[in-house]
């Protein structure tokens, strides 16, 4: 499906841990981002997402 979309110029760009991301996929992928790699920053705004939540609920 991947590999369809692609040919019709469709950009496809690929989040995942590399562990579990298939190389095939990675290599049809204009653009790949391993998870691992940006982990810090999500956990970051996941917390700051998070407080916000708490914070509109009071």
């Amino acid at each position: 499906m991947v590999n369809t979309i692609a040919s019709q110029g469709v950009r496809v760009e690929v989040v995942g841990l590399r562990s579990m991301t298939s190389t095939s996929l990675i290599d049809v992928a204009n653009c790949y981002t391993d998870l691992a790699a940006i982990q810090q920053i999500v956990q970051k705004l996941d917390n700051s997402v998070c407080q916000q939540l708490a914070i509109s609920q009071e």
